[in-house]
C-alpha cells in the first residue's frame, strides 16, 4: 500500500508539476564596479565607475560611490538612467578604503554593490625643482635636464641666401674645416 501512495504522489506531480524554486535578478542592480587607479597618492584623481540596470524600468534618481566616508555623486555618462554608466573622480585622504557604490532608483529597491579597494599614502614632500615624489629630472648624457624639464628650446637656422651669393666663411672658432678647405683643428688634406 505504501508503494501505491507513492506511486501516486509521483504521477500527481509530473501530471500537474512539482514546485519549483525561481529566483529572478532583482529589478535594480548595479554591477561592473570600477576604479581607477587603486593605489596612490593624496594628489591621485581616482575615476569611479558602476553600471545600474532596471529590469522594471525604475530609473536611478542618483548613483553615489562610497569611499569611507567620502560620499561622491557619479553622473550619468553613457546609456539612460534605467541602464547605463555612471562616472565621477575624486581626491581621496590616506588611508585603506573600501569603495562601496549605492543607487537610489525612483522605485524598487536600493541596490548596493562593492568595488575594489583604494590605497592612498601621503603625497612626499616637495623636491627643490617644486616637484614631489622621485620624478627628479633624468639625468642626460650632457649632464642638462631631461627633455620634460625644458620649457622652451630655441634652434638657431642659418639666413637665406640670395641665389648666387657666396658661402659665408667658415667661424674660425669651429672645429670642422669648411667643405674643400682646410682649417679648424682637423687640419687641410
Amino acid at each position: 500500500m505504501r508503494g501505491a501512495a507513492l506511486f501516486t504522489a509521483l504521477v500527481a506531480a509530473l501530471l500537474w508539476g512539482a514546485p519549483s524554486v525561481v529566483v529572478a535578478a532583482p529589478p535594480n542592480r548595479l554591477s561592473e564596479p570600477v576604479a581607477f587607479p587603486t593605489d596612490g597618492t593624496t594628489l591621485t584623481r581616482f575615476h569611479l565607475s558602476v553600471r545600474y540596470v532596471s529590469s522594471a524600468g525604475n530609473p536611478a534618481a542618483g548613483i553615489t560611490a562610497q569611499v569611507g566616508s567620502l560620499q561622491v555623486p557619479l553622473q550619468l555618462t553613457s546609456g539612460t538612467a534605467t541602464d547605463g554608466t555612471w562616472s565621477g573622480s575624486t581626491l581621496v585622504p590616506v588611508g585603506s578604503w573600501a569603495l562601496t557604490f549605492h543607487a537610489a532608483p525612483e522605485k524598487g529597491p536600493r541596490p548596493s554593490l562593492p568595488g575594489p579597494a583604494i590605497t592612498v599614502v601621503d603625497d612626499p614632500a616637495p623636491t627643490p625643482n617644486g616637484r614631489t615624489g622621485s620624478r627628479e629630472p633624468a639625468p642626460t648624457s650632457s649632464g642638462g635636464a631631461a627633455a620634460d624639464d625644458l620649457v622652451h628650446l630655441s634652434v638657431a637656422t642659418p639666413a637665406a641666401r640670395p641665389k648666387g651669393a657666396a658661402e659665408p666663411a667658415p667661424d674660425s672658432r669651429s672645429p670642422v674645416a669648411a667643405p674643400g678647405g682646410s682649417g679648424g683643428e682637423g687640419g687641410g688634406a
